[in-house]
């Protein structure tokens, strides 16, 4: 399922360690609203800024029981789908961070 037109709703909930220890990793209706506002907002913006290189997702959505088994509060916004950790090659995440300071509107950016 798409949730823009670069990201899709697998590449959110995907998680290997979610698949080591068998705890299903899927994303309600509301959590997924939210991660397509995510990926419009945010992700599609930046990948355009850097010249359309792949934004490669590294932790999207959580469940709470996920979050709990890596050590993160079943309250973090992955688990509410208001979050996204993410990298692009050869783009520092520096350069990531300050575009989107400057540019985009968001709650945390860590």
């Amino acid at each position: 399922m798409n949730l823009s037109k670069n990201f899709t709703l697998e590449e959110m909930e995907k998680s290997s360690t979610a698949i080591r220890l068998g705890i299903k990793n899927k994303a309600g209706a509301g959590e997924i609203k939210n991660l397509g506002d995510i990926c419009y907002e945010i992700l599609e913006k930046v990948r355009t800024k850097f010249d359309d290189k792949p934004v490669t997702i590294t932790s999207g959505f959580r469940s709470e029981e996920l979050c709990e088994a890596i050590g993160s509060k079943k309250t973090s916004q992955h688990a509410t789908g208001n979050a996204v950790d993410f990298e692009i090659a050869g783009v520092s995440n520096l350069a990531i961070a300050i575009y989107i300071s400057n540019n985009c509107d968001f709650d945390q950016l860590i």
